[in-house]
């Protein structure tokens, strides 16, 4: 059968139209900002035109439909419907156009950033031009340096870049700009090692001038590390994803390696199998066992022999599993079944657990490599025999408000004790694993944190087999005296879907503050604070700088702001398992050693650039400070309380003396704080202050502090740079525009089909 042909406008039509519905589906983290979309779309309409008017021919086939719709009389309804479909649809795009948009302004930045010619590290001078890895000519100990460097990414690198070296680290959501992807070949691939050895070692505030605006994350890792050891980790971030450093042409490719773009291994197995480096990558190209897999994937943080005890393991929380005990937390057997599935293992291995360092590996390995994977860890604890008993979890009962009525009643008295009252995990006790390690009970609010799944069969599963060698029990098991039958565990789930929140929309960076008619109220609780618009941002902990700080408790913050003609408002709302309050009995009671204050921050340039350059994101530098709005809950001596600081850099804040017309106000409840922070707009001292603008993107960023967790000073957790918009009222020029520019469409139509039609001969 004939397929009809498509008409030519028709075709344009439906590409433009596809083309845009494609640029606003969410791509990765980000959506891409209304004026990007149309930047791109200007381009895409003006190529489609062109390829569809290539000739007479062509041009006139794409005329034809418009110039029948102008002249025949028979197209009259027709023509009508189009004459105002178009002026609204152009008043439409006026309207979006001109009113206030909370739409982030587009940061440009150069990813691979021209570098100076000659650099000062570690007290050196170096030409980049000509530099090259000393370490490369000791050939003997390359696979050792290799390895070395292995140690020191895990150490240090693999929290934001990741253990696949893409980018995607646990901490990596929390960073705007996201960390580089090693992997991919517009990156390392392209540059020469000295580059990325000046990259490394100067970290973001290394960045040349014309690189802003910059926004990079990067610590200043000469501050950390050695000179000898960037050059061992750019070693081996090159090995690990199998890419040559750019030389140039006349130079001579290192033996092992393939040249940029094409995939290899390098000399990676060298240093284990004492083969040469050429031997090494000869031999992997050959299909790769499961053993070989596991050294290169997993034993950084799992170990050489499984016993979880890799260089990255004393930075992580929880800990990498220890497959030498043959505990593994999640799995789908009954209680009291000690092995999980290999099917267990399996999708662990596939999908990795949110809310931990272990990733998924689909992405990177085959099935057949992850499910030799789940067989050769077995083997560190001698477990042999398959177990495919598992929970049955089919037998759901349908939510109702009987039944989540009575999981609540069910929760409250089973569950609360260590998940609160509301399921933020606020435990009314202090509670460790079998390893004597410190562990929150999860918080059920915020289902994306869940480890092992989300869905009704998945917390099914986990309260009926319970978290082997955590205080979570088995509440199918008979000896378990506040167990429960299987109906009330579906009636539980139901509760905890009832109170789960939406997951944030990632890729937000705008705290839309709203105009409020009335006086702002300083109290958190207050219905007032229901009109505000909230926006949930991750927090990353403060890895950049002494002290560094890796196991966080306190993981996002929700804010809301208001403003009036006088002040401005912010609500900051974040879940915290303890309210920490030095010298209070509860507080210390559940403080894993010295406690401290838990506290919150609002970080502010003083001054706002014409451009899209900000200050350092670490409290900013000597030529760029920042004001800092630090609230603290105060001790059973001393009442809560906020400052103002102005700081210069890490460790370099300085409290502000005198009325600094700042106020806060916190309160706590179940497991979360609620605090409000006011400042008038404008103040006396424009010097030192940020002064607030109605239509304009202002920088704002957060810090935290749990003191039960051992927070204090600089080691606490933030976020990198954000937005604040105040909202401004709408004038009647939102609305008179878009009038004014449907009334020029029509007219341009009513004109434009007159002489269409006098240039046809067509009869009015």
């Amino acid at each position: 059968m004939r397929i009809p042909r498509i008409p030519r406008l028709l075709l344009a039509v439906i590409i433009i139209a596809g083309c845009y519905l494609l640029l606003k589906i969410p791509s990765g983290r980000y959506l891409i900002p209304s004026s990007v979309i149309m930047l791109y779309m200007f381009f895409i309409i003006v190529g489609v035109l062109l390829v569809m008017t290539i000739n007479d021919k062509s041009t006139r086939e794409m005329a034809a439909p418009i110039i029948s719709l102008l002249v025949k009389p028979e197209k009259k309804l027709s023509r009508s419907i189009v004459f105002v479909i178009v002026p609204l649809l152009f008043g439409y795009l006026t309207y979006t156009k001109v009113k206030p948009s909370f739409d982030a302004p587009v940061e440009l930045r150069a990813v691979h950033p021209a570098p100076p010619s000659s650099v000062k590290i570690y007290n050196k001078s170096y030409n980049l031009l000509t530099l090259e890895n000393p370490l490369r000519k000791d050939t003997g100990n390359v696979a050792q340096y290799v390895k070395e460097g292995g140690e020191i990414y895990f150490k240090n690198c693999f929290y934001c870049h990741g253990d696949k070296l893409d980018g995607k680290g646990h901490y990596a959501r929390g960073f705007n700009p996201l960390p580089l992807n090693f992997q991919d070949i517009g990156t390392i691939a392209q540059l020469q090692e000295s580059y990325v050895f000046w990259r490394i070692a100067t970290g973001g505030p290394g960045l040349p001038a014309e690189a802003t605006p910059w926004i990079s994350a990067m610590p200043v890792w000469e501050h950390f590390l050695t000179e000898e050891e960037v050059w061992k980790v750019t070693m081996f971030i090159y090995d690990y994803t199998g890419y040559v450093p750019r030389v140039m042409k006349e130079a001579r490719v290192p033996s092992g390696y393939k040249v940029a773009g094409e995939k290899g291994t390098g000399y990676f197995s060298a240093w284990k199998s004492n083969l040469s480096p050429s031997m090494a990558y000869a031999q992997e190209k050959e299909p790769v066992g499961a053993k070989a897999v596991y050294e290169k994937r997993c034993a950084w943080c799992h170990g050489w022999e499984g016993a979880g005890d890799g260089p990255a393991t004393e930075f992580l929380n929880p800990r990498p599993r220890d497959f030498t005990s043959g505990i593994y937390k999640y799995k789908s057997s009954p209680f009291d079944e000690v092995s999980p599935t290999d099917e267990d293992l399996f999708r662990t291995i596939r999908d990795g657990l949110p809310g931990t360092s272990m990733p998924g590996w689909n992405d990177l390995l085959s099935e057949k490599e992850m499910r030799g994977l789940a067989t050769y860890i077995k083997g560190f604890a001698g477990l042999e025999e398959a177990v495919t008993k598992k929970v049955d979890a089919t037998k759901e009962v349908r939510a109702s408000d009987e039944s989540i009525a009575k999981g609540k009643e069910l929760f409250i008295d089973r569950c609360a004790e260590c998940h609160g009252d509301e399921g933020r995990g606020d435990a009314a006790k202090k509670l460790k694993t079998d390893w004597n390690e410190r562990v929150w009970p999860r918080d059920l609010t915020k289902p994306w944190s869940y480890r092992y799944g989300s869905d009704g069969e998945d917390i099914f599963r986990r309260i009926s087999i319970g978290i082997p060698g955590t205080p979570m029990p088995s509440f199918a098991d008979p000896e378990n005296k506040k167990g429960l039958t299987e109906e009330e565990r579906w009636h539980v789930i139901n509760y905890i879907k009832n109170i789960r929140k939406e997951t944030p929309r990632e890729g937000e960076s705008v705290v839309r503050v709203i105009r409020a008619d009335e006086e702002i109220s300083d109290d958190p609780m207050n219905p007032q604070w229901e009109k505000a618009e909230a926006v949930t941002l991750p927090f990353v902990p403060q890895i950049i700088a002494s002290e560094r700080h890796f196991t966080p408790t306190v993981m996002d913050v929700s804010v809301k702001a208001l403003y009036n003609d006088k002040e401005v408002a912010f609500l900051l709302e974040w879940d915290d398992p303890t309210k920490s309050i030095p010298g209070d009995p509860k507080a210390i009671e559940l403080s894993d050693g010295e406690i401290y204050q838990d506290a919150m921050a609002i970080q502010w340039p003083v001054n706002l650039s014409e451009g899209m350059e900000k200050p350092y994101f670490g409290h900013g530098d000597g030529k760029q400070p920042v004001n800092i709005w630090y609230w603290h809950s105060g001790s059973a001596k001393i009442p809560e309380g906020i400052k103002l600081l102005d700081a210069t850099g890490l460790g370099k804040g300085t409290p502000r003396e005198g009325n600094t017309k700042i106020s806060g106000k916190g309160v706590y409840k179940n497991g979360q704080w609620r605090v409000v922070m006011k400042r008038p707009l404008q103040t006396d001292d424009k010097e030192k202050d940020l002064q607030f603008k109605k239509g304009v993107f202002i920088p704002v960023g957060f810090a935290a502090w749990d003191g039960s967790n051992g927070e204090k000073g600089s080691k606490h957790v933030m976020t990198t740079w954000y937005w604040a918009f105040l909202k401004p009222s709408t004038g009647s020029g939102v609305v008179v525009t878009p009038i004014v520019v449907m009334l020029a469409v029509f007219g341009g139509e009513i004109l434009l089909a007159r002489q269409v039609r006098k240039s046809r001969g067509a009869q009015i």
